[in-house]
């Protein structure tokens, strides 16, 4: 019994181990997302649970050939990219120089989010009071908390607090697979965990452990330093702080909709917020000639009007039209042969972009993620403090050399 049981623990391990290889590169990422917005969109209405519209798009043939060419030639050119990308010469020296192994880096992380954060923090009670913060969370409005920055917002101190997706990533990196802790590493985890439950940023909480995964998974072996039990027990906590999140934000519009339990309106949020991209994408392809002349995709699909990440694809064509179909293809090649490239750094902190990049490409079935603010914060860090801590360490020995 105890000899069937490991050959299906073994079994169980080795596949999840081959699919998540699969959906760890920037094409297959792309086509899962995809799939999990489409499986949401057909599910059964008998379930009761609201998918962001009410009258389906229809599967009309010209247009699902439309929305298929728009992301196989993507998710091509992404893959040629990615595969040209990885045999890109590395930097000579890096994986000595800023190894993966040595702390320095993650702490300049930490550094710059622990300041993002703390600064959003004293801005916030600085504008809502520490009563208005209170009274957003007991009274399920935590989107008061999220928008109070922007009152007074300017790109600056407040953009470092997105590096505590990174920060967080490698603290949970060396307290589960290095087995390494320290007050910092809890000062990460903490602060994290505030900033997701209380600043309702369900999607930076996925980012993040997306850098985890693709961390521990950097040599395809995860399921070798991590037990497949422990890995859903991860899972499991980044639902729970999902769920959480999404409650302090939404519960009150879910419970006037009806959705009296708590975890029947996290999921129905859930299922809303991956099926509506479908059926705007499907609007779009179905409407086609509308959209390249910049109609509004609302005026001829059927999607609630609180949803507003409803695709890049559908944006991307009402907003720039046909110019929309070279950009796309531009961020695919480019970012691919880029993500190719930071993924073969293994051994060294710029493998720490791939994962920023990697989940650039997951959320394309909701929004063009590759000019947004947060991207170029984020990609800018995990790869920018790498490279000038290694310009900083060879130029200083070259100049040491030269004087000795």
């Amino acid at each position: 019994m105890r000899f069937g049981k490991y050959n299906i623990t073994a079994i169980q391990q080795s596949l999840a181990q081959k699919l998540l290889n699969a959906i760890l590169k920037p094409h297959w990422i792309v086509l899962f997302t995809l799939s999990l917005s489409a499986f949401c969109w057909v599910l059964p209405d008998f379930f009761g649970f609201y998918k962001g519209f009410e009258e389906y798009e229809a599967i009309d043939g010209v247009g699902i050939i439309f929305v298929f060419s728009w992301y196989f030639l993507f998710i091509f050119l992404t893959y040629l990219g990615f595969s040209l990308g990885k045999r890109f010469p590395k930097i000579k020296d890096t994986d000595q120089i800023v190894s993966i192994e040595t702390g320095k880096i993650y702490y300049i992380y930490s550094l710059l989010a622990l300041v993002g954060f703390f600064y959003t923090v004293y801005v916030t009670l600085k504008v809502l009071g520490l009563s208005g913060f209170i009274y957003s969370i007991v009274s399920f409005t935590t989107n008061r908390i999220a928008y109070a920055i922007y009152q007074d917002y300017s790109i600056g101190i407040f953009s470092l607090r997105y590096i505590i997706i990174i920060s967080f990533g490698w603290a949970l990196y060396r307290l589960l697979i290095l087995g390494k802790r320290n007050w910092v590493d809890l000062l990460n985890i903490v602060c994290f965990v505030f900033y997701i439950a209380f600043f309702g940023r369900r999607l930076q909480l996925i980012c993040s452990i997306l850098v985890f995964i693709a961390l521990a998974n950097r040599h395809q072996s995860l399921f070798s330093h991590i037990k497949i039990s422990r890995f859903y027990w991860l899972m499991l906590f980044g639902f729970v702080m999902l769920s959480v999140a999404t409650l302090l934000r939404n519960y009150g519009s879910y419970s006037d909709m009806g959705y009296s339990n708590p975890i029947t309106a996290v999921l129905s949020n859930i299922i809303s917020y991956l099926a509506a991209p479908f059926q705007v994408s499907l609007g779009v392809g179905n409407n086609a000639f509308d959209a390249f002349r910049g109609i509004e995709y609302r005026t001829y699909t059927d999607v609630d009007t609180t949803l507003t990440a409803n695709a890049a694809f559908s944006e991307m064509i009402v907003r720039e039209g046909v110019i929309a179909l070279f950009k796309v293809n531009i961020w695919a090649t480019f970012f691919g042969f880029l993500g190719g490239w930071l993924a073969s750094n293994k051994n060294n902190y710029l493998y720490t972009g791939y994962p920023i990049i990697l989940y650039a490409f997951a959320e394309l079935w909701r929004i063009d993620l590759f000019t947004k603010g947060i991207f170029f914060t984020l990609l800018g860090t995990s790869i920018g403090v790498p490279l000038f801590y290694f310009l900083a360490i060879f130029l200083f020995r070259k100049r040491y050399i030269r004087y000795t």
